[in-house]
């Protein structure tokens, strides 16, 4: 409740939007014999969530705003349960499947299931898998706006299939190659009296994953890729999804107790939700970002570390669906770690 949204010449408004979760979940796992493994679960949980926010008002740009009461809450209960079956044939083919059913107060039945296979060959692995999913709307999604009552959850079925490669003992490689297709979209409805939350369209999601790791006595690099294209209906690019991203990095350890580690992360440009007024322009420029961590870890009970993030100072921004047109990231930061562990 000391949240601020908004600092105005004038004023600043306070916003308070609570939730509660009180939650239970019970697994259990049975293996009848050396090759089949049953895992089983139960969830139940009460959720409470604010159905929309409270905000107050100072009198003044420089004084905070007193603390909102809270708003009216909407009550959610669910029911879980989960069955996972595993199945070791060979001694290198693993056969794995899994179904889950959800029931709701809010948004009643859904069934999921999902499979795969996996094969380890020499020193690799090669694994297909399927799965559905689903994201519920949540209590306000119904009421917000002028209301719908007939919402229903956004379903995802999603088909991998991907490589692990030990090329040598210290380097080793995996891709991953995956399609995700997104029906029943919850998508936002302009009406003349108002707006509303609608089921309506469907994203389209097509990605590769590539990464390669390397292990030596004192070095530990790494370098990945993700290619994702992800669509509408409309073959429209969705918002604030990245075609291209890149991580590397390598740790080199002088001894045992001092350590560098130097990161480089790489973001693509970005369809932002909306024109930014700075550039005229609806899209977030790509960003190359360098850290660097020195550690001196371990040592009689202390451990040092050094952190310098964003090392060249770059200038880059975020996407936003706020007020913001985009949100601009932390310069060069210097960050200084001391701890001590007390040791029995």
């Amino acid at each position: 409740d000391n949240s601020v949204q908004f600092v105005l010449d004038t004023t600043q408004i306070g916003y308070y939007r609570p939730n509660h979760l009180l939650g239970l979940e019970n697994i259990a796992t049975y293996s009848p014999t050396k090759t089949l493994s049953i895992t089983g679960g139960l969830i139940l949980e009460y959720e409470e969530l604010a159905n929309g926010f409270s905000v107050t008002y100072s009198n003044s740009g420089n004084t905070k705003p007193p603390a909102p009461k809270s708003p009216e809450m909407e009550a959610n209960r669910l029911l879980g349960i989960f069955l996972e079956p595993q199945l070791a044939l060979f001694n290198n083919l693993y056969l794995s499947g899994g179904v889950r059913y959800d029931h709701s107060s809010v948004y009643d039945n859904v069934f999921t299931p999902r499979g795969g296979i996996s094969w380890h060959f020499d020193k690799h692995i090669l694994r297909i898998a399927y799965a559905e999913a689903f994201r519920a709307p949540k209590p306000w999604d119904y009421t917000d706006g002028v209301g719908n009552s007939s919402l229903l959850p956004e379903k995802m079925t999603s088909v991998e299939a991907g490589l692990t490669a030990s090329i040598t003992d210290n380097l080793m490689s995996d891709i991953t190659i995956y399609k995700n297709s997104l029906k029943d979209a919850i998508t936002k409805q302009t009406l003349i009296g108002g707006y509303r939350w609608i089921n309506n369209g469907r994203i389209n999601t097509d990605g590769i994953e590539c990464s390669i790791n390397y292990t030596a006595q004192n070095i530990k690099a790494y370098a990945n890729y993700t290619f994702t294209q992800s669509l509408n209906e409309h073959e429209i690019i969705t918002p604030e999804i990245s075609k291209h991203t890149a991580n590397a990095g390598l740790t080199y350890s002088f001894t045992e107790h001092l350590k560098i580690n130097i990161r480089a992360n790489y973001i693509g440009a970005r369809k932002n939700t909306k024109i930014i007024a700075a550039t005229n322009s609806d899209y977030i420029d790509e960003a190359l970002i360098f850290n660097i961590v020195g550690s001196f870890l371990d040592y009689k009970g202390f451990n040092f570390q050094l952190n310098l993030k964003n090392v060249l100072d770059t200038e880059y921004y975020h996407t936003s669906n706020r007020p913001p047109d985009r949100y601009r990231q932390a310069g060069r930061t210097i960050l200084l770690t001391v701890g001590y562990s007390i040791t029995n």
